[in-house]
């Protein structure tokens, strides 16, 4: 088991936060996009729960490698500026939590259209928008910020992108078909 907190400073901790909050987010969104996507497309519930399982996989994979890469980075150039601060992440750790965050929240948008077909589309909004208020608060908790504002951008910006990919799979369904 990877021992996620490691060191129990409040910048590390403060990091953790930081890639669950950005993986979460991008997880209800993009999955929710390729769902709001499909269903702007017309597409049978089987072919939504495919693509939407697709994409959470591969994302979730990206994100999380995408973390260590990135984390690898910053250590290296700490590294190469000789830093008197002796500062070593757990890169393992900040991967598992970025996949971690990115499966279970990006699963929300799914759930409807796996466990029931009808109105699993209205299901997975409802879903979505109450994931993403609860993001928007859970972030509020951790950067200090006002909960209103912070649940108001999370929630604005998700729905904007879901907005956009029911467009774009409205215009291409009246494309293709």
């Amino acid at each position: 088991m990877i021992r996620i907190f490691r060191k129990n400073t409040i910048e590390e901790r403060a990091s953790y936060m930081r890639d669950f909050v950005l993986s979460a987010n991008d997880g209800i969104i993009t999955t929710f996009a390729v769902v709001a996507g499909a269903q702007g497309a017309d597409l049978p519930s089987g072919v939504v729960i495919i693509l939407g399982v697709a994409n959470l996989v591969a994302d979730a994979i990206s994100m999380a490698s995408g973390s260590y890469l990135s984390q690898e980075s910053e250590d290296q150039i700490r590294d190469l500026k000789k830093s008197f601060i002796k500062h070593h992440s757990n890169l393992l750790g900040h991967s598992f939590i970025t996949f971690l965050s990115f499966v279970i929240a990006g699963s929300i948008p799914l759930l409807p259209f796996i466990f029931s077909a009808q109105h699993a589309f209205y299901f997975s909004i409802a879903m979505v928008v109450i994931s993403l208020m609860g993001l928007g608060f859970a972030r509020s908790i951790a950067i200090k910020k006002g909960y209103i504002r912070s649940i108001l951008e999370t929630s604005i910006v998700g729905s904007l992108t879901a907005l956009l990919a029911f467009a774009v799979g409205k215009l291409l369904e009246s494309l293709v078909r």
